[in-house]
């Protein structure tokens, strides 16, 4: 779209192009170097019932796409916000302890110190962090999953590599069916009922 608006030459394009087709690469390394932590975090993290997933830029997007899945796969309430605005919403959270953290953080992102400062804010509050980025200076610790490095517009699709993987590891630690197997209280969600049952009208 950017090339046909002429906002982009077609060179910018085609180089744009050639990334995303290498992309498969950093995929298929995501993929094996995601799934010993989130098996293990999955476990870790298998009773918690709240949980946040951070980002900024195009990581929001990571970190709204986590979220869903923690809801639909493992029923846990799972909040997406951006990073900044953690520091003043979601850090006054009650039992912080309980309340574990996801933080996508690309290297290249320009809120990257901003991302340094809120992986201290994690620690003092004693809350339970995972940071997926691609830059190995963020953090020493066990809570780092280091993925291969891509643009940062690029980055939420390596991203769903280990969101979509910790969802289905803890789905399984809890015993839980996909969408709640549209049963009990969320019968209402049998065959699409939430979306076909929704009555159209228009205003006079």
């Amino acid at each position: 779209m950017a090339e046909m608006l002429m906002s982009m030459t077609m060179a910018q394009a085609e180089g744009l192009r050639g990334e995303l087709r290498r992309t498969s690469e950093a995929l298929k390394e995501a993929a094996a170097v995601s799934e010993p932590l989130m098996s293990k975090l999955s476990s870790a993290w298998a009773t918690k019932d709240r949980m946040d997933c951070l980002g900024s830029g195009p990581a929001l997007a990571s970190a709204q796409y986590a979220a869903a899945k923690f809801v639909e796969a493992a029923g846990i309430h799972a909040t997406p916000q951006d990073a900044e605005e953690f520091h003043h919403l979601n850090y006054f959270v009650a039992e912080p302890q309980n309340v574990p953290a996801i933080l996508f953080a690309p290297s290249s992102a320009l809120s990257r110190n901003r991302s340094l400062e809120l992986i201290d804010a994690l620690d003092q509050l004693g809350r339970p962090k995972l940071i997926i980025t691609d830059a190995s200076d963020f953090t020493s610790s066990d809570d780092l999953l280091l993925l291969p490095k891509v643009s940062e517009a690029f980055a939420p699709i390596v991203h769903a590599v280990p969101a979509s993987m910790l969802s289905a590891f803890l789905a399984h630690r809890r015993n839980e069916v996909h969408y709640r197997g549209h049963t009990g209280p969320w019968r209402g969600a049998q065959n699409a009922g939430l979306v076909r049952n929704s009555k159209l009208e228009l205003p006079n």
